[in-house]
């Protein structure tokens, strides 16, 4: 898992530290909230599939292990502090799958010349552009 960084973020952890991996981190100084975000490579993303299950290893240094919460989809930056210190969520649309993403979670495929594009820009890391990839697969309709 690689910590990445999005919009909300207003601090990095460990910034010029090299002997520790960059954190950035979004830091709510009213609730005490901390947010940090991972992206999965395919092999963990497999594994989780396969075991259902992710670890967590916290290094406390000692001192008494925080409370916290772990989730799929974030849905801190639409809730609200209420000031008897309860959250609630405001709703969020769906996030939709654009056509690309469907492409290559093996959706909307018509044939199997566009199965061997697709298959070839994943296992390859073809270096395509979202509308190059479009024009292929839109191209190989007509094969």
């Amino acid at each position: 898992m690689k910590a990445i960084k999005f919009p909300e973020v207003n601090v990095t952890i460990a910034k010029d530290q090299p002997q520790y991996t960059t954190l950035p981190t979004y830091i709510d100084n009213k609730t005490g909230m901390v947010v940090n975000c991972f992206q999965l490579d395919d092999l963990e993303v497999e594994q989780i599939l396969a075991y259902k299950k992710i670890w967590i290893h916290h290094f406390t240094v000692g001192r008494m292990l925080q409370p916290f919460n772990m989730v799929a989809v974030n849905d801190y930056f639409s809730s609200v502090l209420h000031q008897d210190g309860r959250f609630t969520i405001q709703e969020q649309e769906p996030r939709v799958e654009t056509e690309v993403e469907a492409l290559l979670n093996g959706n909307n495929i018509t044939t199997p010349i566009q199965s061997l594009y697709i298959h070839m820009y994943k296992k390859h890391k073809v270096n395509l552009s979202d509308e190059d990839l479009l024009e292929i697969v839109e191209i190989s309709k007509e094969i």
